[in-house]
């Protein structure tokens, strides 16, 4: 079992595209998370966008490194017969099926912007962006 999970970092005001926070991957009973390290931190949205987008590529590809945007956080993922192995600092995580990831990415996804504190204004210049990410997604889900 996976489960995804972002945190923004200033709940107190209204969410905008360039908010940093951290995203974290639960893998069983390990954690992998940017809150280990504050150098770690992104800007959470644009992040999403491209870690959605590339693991869409894995579809078709066997390797995806995300780096997550304006941060020092990066994963490798890889595709081979028996799923995908998520890799950081030398250590590695999986095999998980690519669908599993991708639905905790989706319900982490959707749990983030539960809370209405997380929602992207529609004039947000990166609305547009994570919109289609999480259709997209959710595309590739209902597709399977």
């Amino acid at each position: 079992m996976v489960r995804f999970n972002i945190y923004r970092d200033d709940c107190s005001s209204p969410a905008n595209g360039f908010d940093m926070g951290d995203i974290e991957f639960t893998f069983e009973k390990e954690i992998l998370s940017s809150r280990e390290n504050s150098r770690f931190k992104s800007m959470v949205f644009l992040s999403l966008v491209d870690l959605v987008d590339g693991l869409l590529q894995l579809r078709s590809a066997k390797r995806y490194e995300f780096v997550a945007t304006d941060s020092s956080f990066t994963l490798q993922f890889e595709k081979n017969k028996n799923g995908i192995h998520v890799l950081h600092k030398k250590k590695q995580y999986g095999p998980i099926p690519l669908n599993d990831l991708l639905k905790a990415i989706n319900f982490g996804i959707e749990a983030f912007i539960s809370d209405r504190r997380n929602e992207l204004p529609k004039n947000d210049s990166v609305y547009s962006d994570f919109n289609s990410a999480k259709q997209a997604l959710k595309g590739a889900l209902d597709g399977e």
